[in-house]
């Protein structure tokens, strides 16, 4: 192994740092984006939609930057150890990132516009019923569970009554602030407004 980098030019080296450094991040942002989405997590559950679509931002210019390393770093190398002329090399890894960016910009732009037609308008919520996920205090704010679109969402709500609702208590959601909190009200087994809603923890 030592033999091989040894044999190595500093500009093979340096496609290879190219290599490994583009690969870890491009691998680590797609096991973040795929496997920990933020539909399922509860701490980034109450972006608005603008916020999620500067996130996706943020995720593709990271992700541009990082599959440009990757690629042209792979052409790079390659090219360098087959035609043995820097200059060759460098333009062979110049126009193999750059068509990777293009592609990444492209699937961007696909991106934003499923996403556009996947937007959820929050005050759809109302009349939905869901379950309390982060204990609602008499006079603060939790978090709520509940089902829309197909999607399991996570939001910041209070309660309309004024009652404490513990962590599984049955709600349903009856307004939305100007905010964006939920405004919920304790409901019993057959789905009727809970006047008792119970002190569970």
């Amino acid at each position: 192994m030592m033999e091989f980098f040894d044999q190595l030019t500093g500009l093979e080296l340096f496609y290879l740092m190219m290599i490994t450094a583009g690969g870890t991040v491009f691998l680590m942002r797609l096991i973040l984006m795929f496997f920990v989405g933020t539909d399922g997590d509860p701490s980034a559950a109450d972006a608005s939609i603008a916020d999620s679509s500067d996130a996706l931002l943020r995720y593709v210019s990271i992700q541009s930057l990082s599959s440009f390393a990757l690629v042209g770093g792979l052409a790079g190398f390659w090219a360098e150890r087959t035609f043995h002329n820097s200059m060759v090399s460098v333009l062979v890894t110049l126009f193999a990132g750059a068509f990777m960016v293009f592609i990444m910009v492209k699937i961007t732009m696909l991106l934003m516009k499923l996403q556009t037609k996947g937007n959820l308008e929050i005050s759809d919520a109302v009349g939905k019923e869901g379950t309390v996920y982060l204990t609602i205090p008499e006079d603060g704010m939790g978090q709520i569970d509940f089902n829309m679109q197909g999607r399991k969402l996570f939001r910041k709500a209070a309660s309309e009554t004024g009652q404490r609702l513990a962590t599984g208590t049955k709600v349903r959601i009856v307004r939305v602030t100007d905010d964006s909190v939920l405004m919920v009200e304790p409901m019993n087994s057959a789905g009727i407004r809970d006047k008792n809603p119970g002190k569970q923890s």
